[in-house]
């Protein structure tokens, strides 16, 4: 116990006994130390993704203004200057809202009607869809929206639910990107296609961890945030099986 507390995980427990008592409390202090390494690890992994992604857009923000400052617009006007500068602030806020779900170890449950509201799901994919400019993308966009389909949650988060997952999709998909957006036993059910190549099978298992990305993945946060962004809402996330393309099954389950 002593060892663990001063984090020497890797210090093996070795004892001489036929006391299956103690033989087992042996086994669950080497498991104990298991787990809390890999945590450690976790947050390590966690300070070195805040110090590189944090870092960055400060010091671009910071010697931007102080040029300006000096009548001197690096991207050659004050206008594109100006919209660098607030291109890293919204990459500022968007990794801070990233560690702020990641920083949570367990997902809250929606409780005492804290925050809850009724949420209109086709509207707001629709209203995503259209602030992230889906349509200019390039790509083929079938939505198949039921109307009116009402779920009870957290607007915002469902909000970034979708974001991540549209950004996702766009990433991948060589020409077709589609939701599908239906109401099965009682539980509003989501599906994200994208006919782009199947994920690798290296990472499928770790796939909704922090910082599993594939090729075209910048953090590997986003799909890790969905997960637990519907696990809050009492559902869940899951990557379907197919001959051709990615599609993903999301279940929110407070449906109206």
């Amino acid at each position: 116990m002593m060892q663990t507390d001063t984090k020497s995980w890797d210090t093996e427990l070795v004892l001489e006994t036929e006391d299956a008592d103690i033989q087992e409390l042996a086994s669950s202090f080497s498991a104990m130390k298991y787990n809390l390494k890999q945590r450690d690890l976790a947050q390590q992994s966690t300070l070195r993704y805040i110090s590189h992604e944090l870092k960055t857009p400060i010091m671009i923000i910071s010697s931007y203004a102080e040029s300006a400052k000096e009548g001197i617009y690096p991207k050659g006007s004050i206008d594109e200057t100006l919209e660098t500068i607030t291109q890293q602030t919204s990459r500022i806020e968007s990794r801070v809202e990233d560690l702020l779900f990641i920083a949570k170890s367990n997902a809250e449950i929606l409780q005492n009607g804290r925050d809850i509201q009724l949420v209109q799901l086709d509207e707001l994919i629709e209203q995503v869809a259209e602030n992230l400019n889906v349509y200019s993308s390039g790509l083929t966009v079938d939505l198949q929206l039921a109307k009116q389909l009402t779920v009870i949650g957290h607007r915002h988060e469902l909000e970034i639910l979708i974001e991540n997952m549209l950004d996702n999709q766009i990433k991948y998909a060589r020409r077709l990107l589609s939701i599908r957006c239906v109401k099965e036993d009682g539980k509003a059910v989501l599906y994200f296609h994208n006919d782009g190549q199947a994920i690798d099978s290296s990472i499928k298992d770790k796939l909704f961890t922090p910082f599993t990305k594939g090729e075209a993945g910048a953090h590997g946060l986003g799909l890790s945030i969905v997960k637990e962004i519907a696990e809050k809402h009492q559902g869940s996330i899951e990557l379907l099986k197919q001959s051709s393309g990615v599609t993903f099954k999301i279940i929110i389950r407070n449906c109206k």
